[in-house]
């Protein structure tokens, strides 16, 4: 099976795919980043302790910077 077509055969299974095709949930999200540093703290941030990533984000919060949706 290579893509959304039926099974040959009613394993009972769904037909969803286990995985996705983004790892962080948003399909190309990965390419959109442009920025060496932001890059840098994406790739760490699974690894880093908690107390890092909320003081990380306390300073993003601290600073106000306007998020664009």
């Amino acid at each position: 099976m290579t893509g959304l077509e039926p099974p040959t055969k009613n394993t009972g299974k769904t037909g969803v795919p286990d995985q996705s095709g983004a790892e962080c949930g948003a399909l190309g999200a990965r390419e959109a980043l442009f920025d060496p540093e932001l890059a840098a703290v994406v790739d760490a941030w699974p690894a880093l302790p908690e107390p890092v990533k909320a003081g990380i984000l306390a300073m993003v919060h601290a600073a106000e910077v306007p998020r664009s949706n």
